[in-house]
């Protein structure tokens, strides 16, 4: 399943336009 979020750069510009982000996500910024 693909995921609701469309945020691969984990940047804070991203996280931004994009709220529910995985934890895996912070961890790879």
């Amino acid at each position: 399943a693909p995921q609701p979020w469309q945020c691969a750069p984990c940047s804070p510009e991203k996280l931004a336009l994009c709220p529910p982000v995985p934890d895996s996500c912070t961890q790879s910024a």
